[in-house]
């Protein structure tokens, strides 16, 4: 995710600390790896809300060699859908910038094609471009 966002060098401790935690309390922490070479190229996180039916999901990012594929779409489905399988009631996200809104436009949007200001339901249904 460093590399994904821009950011230098490894993971820190902290922040494999923090993933561990996640999980732990029962988030999801997934990552998609390339099968001819093992290397991650994207991840995300579904964290579960203390005492509430939500879900956030966060941190999704995808090699910037990786971009355009469907990989961040997909991991955000997968993630909303572990989610909603365990238990969530609704998963939500905010984008951090415009071009995350337009790979998560197809997921968040409602069969009729309303905008649920990023949360997802748990029927949703992709939205034409």
């Amino acid at each position: 995710q460093n590399a994904a966002f821009g950011e230098p060098g490894e993971p820190s401790a902290e922040h494999v600390e923090r993933s561990k935690g996640a999980e732990a309390a029962g988030g999801i922490v997934l990552a998609v790896r390339e099968q001819a070479t093992g290397t991650i190229v994207g991840g995300g996180v579904a964290t579960p809300s203390a005492g509430s039916s939500f879900t956030e999901i966060t941190g999704v990012a995808v090699a910037e060699d990786h971009r355009g594929r469907g990989l961040g779409a997909a991991l955000t489905a997968e993630l909303t859908r572990c989610a909603l399988s365990a238990g969530a009631g609704t998963a939500f996200l905010t984008p951090g910038d415009d071009g995350a809104a337009r790979v998560y436009d197809p997921i968040v949007r409602g069969e009729l094609g309303e905008d649920l200001f990023g949360v997802f339901l748990k029927d949703y249904a992709p939205s034409p471009w």
